[in-house]
């Protein structure tokens, strides 16, 4: 586990990257989420309102 840090404070520059990296992809990969989940409610909805229409 010393090793592990020792590492961290070594390193501090390509850990400081790769935190950055990791938290932007996160974000990015959230917003992909969300974009996936207001298509599919807007697409539900439109099946929903074309159904309707049919009747």
């Amino acid at each position: 586990m010393t090793t592990f840090f020792k590492t961290l404070r070594n390193h501090w520059k390509k850990t400081t990257a790769g935190l950055c990296l990791l938290t932007w992809g996160g974000h990015w990969l959230y917003g992909k989420h969300c974009d996936n989940l207001l298509r599919r409610a807007a697409c539900q909805e439109a099946q929903m309102g074309q159904a309707v229409s049919q009747l």
